[in-house]
């Protein structure tokens, strides 16, 4: 995995070493004067087309679990009340499992257990981006058991993990600046000299494709990105009534 910043430096290194340029050093923020009195773009990045390719495993795990029982022993039919929950919860575990740390992140929606979840793909942080959500209640309701029967109350748990891609565009110029004033650095024959270039994001992943690094290309608009993939587990806690039934 190479980040764009290194791919910026190793940039300097070759096209100083090809034009004499005696060593070069990188303003990937923008920093330098030069770069803000020329108003030129600073680099950003943006999650692109980001999917989920499969779910693991299949069929989903599903775990069943009795969180109520009530038992009607009697002849004669009986009526109780339970305090129980109905609806559903889930919660997830999201990360990027390549690529480098860069302020991004988008939306990725889930279908696990008949339930569409959204999640959030970050690649601006080196953590894992949990959520949580609640769609249930807590009521009272009163059972009429009929004789020699029962009532359970369930919840189904279904885990499954999603496998998803996404392409980390790159955008903006940086600043390579160089300790001898060189020419055509982006070889287009220009014979100025400059000790300060500023090569677009997509020049620099041009070159790095050329180069043979792997996980660096140019999409259909001309952008340089990184391929990423990652996971998001999700567990899902369906909270079921049920209905009488004989011992």
């Amino acid at each position: 995995m190479t980040s764009f910043e290194t791919l910026v430096e190793e940039w300097g290194k070759w096209t100083s070493k090809n034009a004499d340029g005696g060593g070069s050093r990188i303003d990937i923020n923008g920093e330098d004067a030069v770069f803000k009195k020329l108003g030129i773009t600073r680099i950003s990045y943006e999650i692109r087309d980001c999917k989920v390719e499969s779910y693991e495993p299949q069929p989903p795990k599903t775990t069943q679990t009795i969180i109520d029982s009530i038992t009607n022993n009697s002849d004669g039919e009986v009526t109780k009340t339970s305090t129980i929950e109905r609806g559903r919860s889930y919660s997830t575990q999201t990360s990027v499992t390549n690529g480098f740390k860069a302020t991004a992140t988008a939306g990725l929606k889930l279908e696990i257990a008949s339930a569409e979840i959204s999640v959030e793909v970050s690649t601006s942080r080196t953590e894992t981006v949990g959520g949580s959500k609640e769609e249930k209640t807590t009521d009272s309701i009163t059972f009429k058991i009929p004789p020699k029967s029962k009532v359970v109350n369930y919840r189904w748990s279904t885990n499954q993990i999603a496998r998803f891609t996404g392409k980390l565009r790159v955008s903006g110029q940086v600043g390579v600046y160089f300790n001898n004033a060189i020419c055509n650095a982006f070889g287009d024959s220009s014979t100025d000299h400059h000790y300060k270039w500023f090569p677009s994001a997509d020049r620099i992943v041009r070159w790095a494709f050329d180069q043979g690094y792997a996980d660096w290309f140019i999409d259909d608009e001309g952008y340089g990105y990184f391929a990423i993939n990652g996971k998001s587990e999700a567990t899902i806690h369906e909270f079921i009534v049920g209905e009488p039934e004989p011992l």
